[in-house]
């Protein structure tokens, strides 16, 4: 065996990005709605996450195997240079189910800086080419547990980011943690979201998460409605990844995308 080879370690991983919006782009001077087609308008847009595994080659097991005996679980491995190992970012927008994006393992996203502080482990950052407005937005966590917290980003230019939508697991005390108070429901088309996970309690691996963007008051004209979800460049972070065996689980694989 290559000396050279790092150990099995998490990787935080394969994230599936689905992102299905009303097929209405934002015209100028007029609010559009469009009922039908609904299309998963993340297909083939550029993506980019800050941290690839596969340089240099990692070895892993995935969360599935977790509840299996020692002597039972696969190796595998990320390659960056071996296209058929390697899990880039372009491969959470390819709608191939099949394929994954897949981080470095969490031991060196924290080497690294990430998920020290206030930053966030993992940052996915996705070019819709145009602003939609979505009715939801889906993500596949893959062969990975959810976060505790994910904080879901837009913006205009694709340079600076504001708050949009808080996923939490613990209510007010994580929504605190953002600087925001717990609010379930937009107020205003600026308003910054904060709720908990729609499903408690999160699964090991293949969880879908699904964030609804048209849950707005009865109050909201159809203008603020659209200023609400109108998004042109989308930034996912997450935070709190979970490390499902203590400090040793560094060997699963702590997030993945497909």
């Amino acid at each position: 065996m290559n000396s050279r080879r790092t150990r099995p370690r998490a990787v935080t991983g394969v994230l599936l990005l689905l992102l299905a919006v009303v097929c209405s782009p934002l015209h100028r001077g007029a609010a559009v709605a469009v009922a039908d087609p609904v299309v998963n308008v993340a297909q083939g847009k550029p993506v980019k996450a800050n941290v690839t595994c596969g340089s240099p080659l990692e070895d892993f097991y995935p969360h599935s195997d977790l509840l299996k005996p020692a002597s039972d679980r696969q190796i595998q491995r990320c390659d960056a240079s071996n296209p058929s190992l390697a899990h880039n970012a372009s491969l959470m927008t390819d709608g191939n189910s099949s394929t994954w994006w897949q981080s470095t393992s969490l031991q060196q996203l924290m080497l690294s800086g990430n998920g020290v502080g206030d930053r966030a482990e993992v940052s996915i950052t996705l070019d819709l080419g145009q602003t939609y407005h979505p009715e939801n937005i889906t993500i596949h966590m893959g062969d990975t547990i959810r976060p505790g917290r994910l904080a879901i980003m837009r913006s205009a230019d694709g340079l600076n980011f504001d708050p949009w939508i808080y996923l939490v697991t613990n209510g007010n005390r994580d929504c605190r943690r953002f600087g925001v108070a717990k609010q379930p429901e937009p107020d205003s088309p600026e308003s910054v979201v904060c709720r908990e996970y729609a499903q408690l309690e999160p699964q090991l691996y293949n969880e879908r998460i699904t964030v609804s963007l048209s849950e707005v008051p009865p109050s909201f004209s159809d203008e603020a409605r659209q200023r609400w979800q109108a998004v042109r460049h989308l930034q996912l972070r997450f935070y709190d990844m979970d490390l499902v065996l203590g400090t040793s689980a560094d060997q699963f694989v702590c997030n993945s995308l497909t």
